[in-house]
């Protein structure tokens, strides 16, 4: 993934909202990029819809979120530990 938008909505709402913004999108590139000699370039989009209890797991980052993980369970540990004196 190079660039990405997070778009939250209502379920039944989701696909068209999704149509939406790859519209949204569709335009914004066509403005920019035609503002160079490039013609008429338009970015495509490759929409991922993820529903709740999903959430968006990227396998190159998958060592890092467990690692983020493993300090947060630490850090909590210290918490209650500190707290309980």
């Amino acid at each position: 993934m190079h660039d990405a938008i997070l778009l939250e909505a209502p379920l039944d709402q989701i696909e068209r909202d999704v149509v939406l913004l790859q519209e949204i999108m569709r335009r914004a590139s066509r403005v920019i990029l035609n503002d160079t000699a490039t013609g008429d370039l338009v970015l495509r989009t490759a929409p991922t819809i993820i529903r709740y209890p999903g959430r968006y797991e990227d396998p190159r980052g998958a060592a890092l979120w467990v690692r983020v993980l493993e300090l947060l369970a630490e850090r909590r540990q210290q918490q209650a530990e500190a707290a309980h004196g």
